[in-house]
């Protein structure tokens, strides 16, 4: 979640990274991390990694709702 409230699940694989509005994360500094460890992005906005119930389930793909 970044400070604009917007919301992003991503499912995490090793070499990959997400682009945010704020930068890129790189998924191998979320790997083996505790959840709701904050992150940093390319332009220093921190992000919470733990998604919500609702987030998980709001996000999912159709098919599996």
């Amino acid at each position: 979640m970044d400070n604009k409230d917007r919301r992003y699940v991503v499912r995490l694989k090793a070499g990959a990274s997400f682009h945010t509005h704020h930068g890129f994360v790189d998924h191998d500094a979320l790997l083996g991390q505790p959840r709701g460890l904050p992150v940093h992005a390319g332009r220093g906005e921190d992000l919470c990694v733990r998604p919500t119930l609702a987030d998980v389930v709001l996000k999912m793909p159709a098919a599996l709702r």
